[in-house]
């Protein structure tokens, strides 16, 4: 056996070379304070979106539910199955990262929609309900599509999707999301605080993370090529189309065109990076999360473009 550099190499009787792929301790002790601070941050901040949650909004909105299931067939039927059509227009020699893509098209609508609709003057209320939706939805959407269609992204690969252990960190996502519901119900003034207190320390997380997510996980970044790029700017930017399209047709006004067609494009990156990295085997689980990693990177840029564009145009 020959070892160096964190790859060792062993020849077996029959000739058949077999490499193991290891990391320094180092940097596996920061891949794991990385995979550990990415579950901390999206807890809290699935606290705090129960926080901020107005029920009392949720059930106006609600009682003239066209808006959410527009939002809802827009998010559930048409991201996953653009996702994974996209992991075969621009093929990647990966499977992993095909099988990263389609999960990153079937989860839910991100945080960040909510901020980009109101820059955009959209709909806020139903944005927020939008969110809502389509994050309890995807605690069961995301292994029932990945059930569906996973098995066709890794076909002849060696890979396995452990559903059990996919569908268990969905119900565990779940507590932190009721915990800030409960909280805002019975203790509303509790949760105001913890609404203006999380914002700052998530911040916070954030940049650690950032910081932390570079040193440990740079390769991702060196693996992101021209087709993981050209999807990972499509897929939000066809969401955005087809919101559009799709609310226009059922002839929505303006203010909840804008919502569904940000609320469509923007996806929760964090739980797709969450599902894969803790639910795969590494490095498959590394390798899929280069694509949510991408599309999270991509997204902003041009959202902040059109925005001039509107604004200018307003």
């Amino acid at each position: 056996a020959r070892e160096g550099g964190g790859v060792q190499e062993e020849v077996g009787a029959a000739g058949d070379l077999q490499l193991t792929v290891t990391r320094s301790k180092a940097k596996k002790t920061a891949s794991k304070i990385f995979g550990y601070s990415v579950a901390v941050l999206i807890s809290l901040l699935y606290i705090n979106f129960g926080c901020a949650l107005d029920l009392g909004v949720m059930k106006e909105v609600l009682r003239r539910p066209v808006g959410p299931a527009i939002g809802f067939l827009s998010q559930f039927l048409f991201m996953p199955l653009c996702a994974f059509l996209l992991g075969y227009v621009f093929p990647s020699s990966s499977p992993e990262m095909r099988l990263g893509l389609f999960v990153t098209g079937t989860s839910p609508g991100g945080g960040a929609s909510n901020i980009w609709t109101v820059m955009f003057g959209g709909n806020l209320d139903l944005s927020v309900t939008m969110t809502a939706v389509s994050t309890f939805s995807a605690f069961f959407m995301m292994p029932l599509w990945v059930y569906l269609l996973g098995e066709v992204i890794i076909a002849d690969t060696q890979i396995v999707i452990p559903y059990f252990k996919i569908t268990t960190y969905g119900v565990m996502l779940v507590v932190p999301l009721l915990i800030g519901i409960s909280v805002r119900r019975c203790l509303p003034k509790v949760a105001d605080f913890m609404v203006k207190v999380m914002r700052p320390v998530s911040f916070i997380l954030i940049i650690f993370i950032l910081v932390c997510g570079i040193w440990s996980q740079f390769f991702m970044i060196k693996l992101i090529d021209w087709k993981i790029g050209v999807v990972g700017f499509a897929l939000p930017w066809l969401g955005f189309a087809f919101g559009c399209l799709f609310s226009k047709l059922c002839k929505r006004e303006r203010k909840d065109i804008i919502a569904i067609a940000i609320e469509t494009g923007i996806q929760n990156t964090g739980m797709s990076i969450f599902m894969l990295w803790f639910t795969l085997d590494h490095p498959a689980g590394d390798l899929a999360a280069v694509v949510p990693v991408a599309v999270a990177t991509l997204t902003p840029f041009p959202l902040l473009f059109a925005l001039v564009y509107y604004k200018s145009r307003a």
